[in-house]
């Protein structure tokens, strides 16, 4: 994890913020035009199983297609970026671990991988299609006599 955290420290350390809403304050009512709206994150834990797959497997570059099933939600974490979200994680002592997932508002997925984050996408399986028999087709007819 070592790539990662000078990664994250080297996003972190930067003072740009990207424009962003003003934060919108349900109690009251109002929006808050000093203060600026993060992101949310929703955290999708890998399980176990997959994880030890996923942990020995060779890097590979490029967008990684993931199944849902191998994921459970867990939570959601507030983050200027995927980076800064790891490290308050990390500091609840939560932390988001290899191959767990972070999800953006409009739907982006980034897994954690040894790294830092990439992108990533649900592979969903097809559905199975039941060949149903032509209503025309006769049985074969037996020749024994």
């Amino acid at each position: 994890m070592h790539s990662l955290t000078r990664v994250s420290k080297r996003i972190l350390q930067r003072d740009t913020v990207s424009p962003s809403l003003p934060c919108y304050n349900p109690r009251r009512g109002t929006f808050d035009y000093n203060k600026l709206a993060m992101p949310h994150y929703r955290i999708y834990r890998m399980k176990d199983s997959p994880r030890q797959q996923f942990r020995w497997a060779p890097h590979l570059s490029g967008c990684a297609a993931l199944k849902p099933k191998e994921y459970e939600p867990r939570g959601e974490v507030q983050a200027r970026h995927e980076y800064e979200a790891w490290q308050l994680m990390r500091d609840s002592g939560e932390p988001i671990s290899v191959g767990d997932l972070l999800e953006t508002e409009d739907g982006q997925l980034r897994i954690c991988k040894y790294v830092g984050f990439e992108p990533a996408q649900w592979v969903l399986p097809e559905p199975k299609l039941h060949a149903e028999p032509e209503s025309g087709a006769q049985p074969a007819e037996s020749s024994v006599s």
